[in-house]
């Protein structure tokens, strides 16, 4: 996958790949290269984590007042 305008040394496009040591991305522009880690491998804080689970109960709530239409 390529991401435009998102390396932070030149603002060029980069690309997501994956080899046997995991995901890295690497900037086809200038050849900068980092180690990608998803969103849930982060390290999040207690003050993140409570307003996460702050957003899911609120999007709970909401699913629950709301009935979608379903898929015929």
């Amino acid at each position: 996958m390529i991401y435009l305008k998102s390396c932070t040394r030149c603002a060029g496009d980069v690309h997501l790949d994956w080899d046997t040591w995991g995901g890295f991305m690497k900037c086809l522009q200038c050849g900068k290269t980092w180690n990608y880690r998803k969103p849930a491998e982060r390290n999040f804080t207690e003050d993140e984590l409570a307003a996460l689970d702050q957003e899911h109960v609120a999007a709970q709530a909401v699913a629950e007042q709301i009935e979608l239409p379903r898929a015929s």
